[in-house]
C-alpha cells in the first residue's frame, strides 16, 4: 500500500484557498455640483477615486471631502451618502474577497481618506488608472476575458497594497458598531473553519460554544456583540446561518453551531 504521507514528507507547501472574488458596479462619471446620491449601505467594501472636484461622504456621525486624486474605502453595512461639493468626475467600484484576515485588516482600518502625495496613494492610484485605460479602450462595453482578468488583476494588486500599508500601522481604534458587527461575524466564520479543519473530535467540537469564544477573543460581552450584531443584521448571532466554505462540512460542526442557541 502506498503511504502518500511518507512520499511528501518533504514537501513544501503553498496555502490552499477557495475565494470567493467578486467585483461590481464598477463606474466612471462626470456630475455637477450638487449631485446627490441617497443614502445607502451594502455587504460588500466600495472604493471612490476622485478624478476631478470634490467629493463629499456622510455617514450618520461624521463627514470628510475627497479631493481630486485621492480616495476612500466604504467598509460594508455602514451607512452612507455622496454628493458633489463641486462639478465631480468620479470612479468607483465595490468588491469582496472571502477571506478572514483581509476583511479584519480592512475593517480595522482607521484612515478615511488616502490624501494625495503618498505613496500608498500613488501606488494604488495607478492600479486605478489602469482598470480606467481598460474602461477608455471599450467605451462599446464588449469586454473580453483579457480585460476581466487584467481588472482582477490590477484589484489584487491593489487589495494587496492596502493590506500591507494597513498591517504596517498599530490599529487601536473604537469601531463603529456595524464593524464591530463585522468583525464578529469574520470571527465566527474563522472559528467555524478551524473546528473543520483542526479538530477530529466530534465530541469537543458539539460541545463547543463558538459565541462565547468568539467573544472572549474579541474582549466583548455576549449581550454586547448579540446588540450590536442583531442592530447589523437584524439577528443574534447565535443564530446565524453557518455557512460552512469547504466541500464536506462535518455534521459536527452544524451541531455545535445551533445547539448552544
Amino acid at each position: 500500500m502506498i503511504n502518500l504521507t511518507e512520499l511528501l514528507k518533504n514537501a513544501k507547501r503553498l496555502p490552499a484557498f477557495n475565494w470567493n472574488y467578486t467585483f461590481f458596479g464598477s463606474h466612471l462619471q462626470t456630475v455637477n455640483k450638487g449631485w446627490n446620491y441617497p443614502k445607502e449601505t451594502h455587504t460588500a467594501f466600495e472604493v471612490i477615486y476622485v478624478l476631478k472636484g470634490v467629493e463629499e461622504i456622510e455617514y450618520d456621525t461624521i463627514s470628510y471631502s475627497i479631493n481630486a486624486g485621492e480616495f476612500t474605502v466604504i467598509v460594508p453595512n455602514t451607512a452612507h451618502r455622496c454628493k458633489a461639493a463641486e462639478d465631480l468626475t468620479y470612479f468607483t467600484f465595490h468588491f469582496d474577497l472571502d477571506d478572514p484576515s483581509l476583511e479584519e485588516t480592512l475593517i480595522g482600518n482607521p484612515k478615511l481618506v488616502y490624501r494625495k502625495n503618498n505613496e500608498t496613494t500613488a501606488s494604488i492610484t495607478e492600479k486605478f488608472d489602469s482598470m480606467l485605460n481598460v474602461l477608455s479602450e471599450n467605451s462599446d462595453g464588449d469586454y473580453d476575458f483579457g480585460d476581466r482578468i487584467m481588472i482582477q488583476i490590477q484589484l489584487s494588486q491593489v487589495i494587496s497594497t492596502l493590506y500591507e500599508s494597513i498591517k504596517k500601522v498599530n490599529v487601536n481604534v473604537n469601531l463603529y458598531n456595524v464593524q464591530y458587527a463585522k468583525r464578529i461575524r469574520i470571527a465566527i466564520k474563522n472559528e467555524m473553519q478551524r473546528l473543520v479543519y483542526d479538530d477530529n473530535d466530534p465530541e469537543q467540537i458539539e460541545n463547543t460554544d463558538i459565541i462565547k469564544k468568539v467573544c472572549d477573543q474579541l474582549n466583548l460581552s455576549v449581550g454586547y456583540a448579540s446588540r450590536v450584531f442583531r442592530e447589523s443584521y437584524g439577528l443574534s448571532p447565535k443564530a446565524l446561518p453557518i455557512k460552512c466554505e469547504t466541500t464536506n462540512c462535518p455534521e459536527s460542526v452544524v451541531k455545535a453551531s445551533i445547539q448552544h442557541q
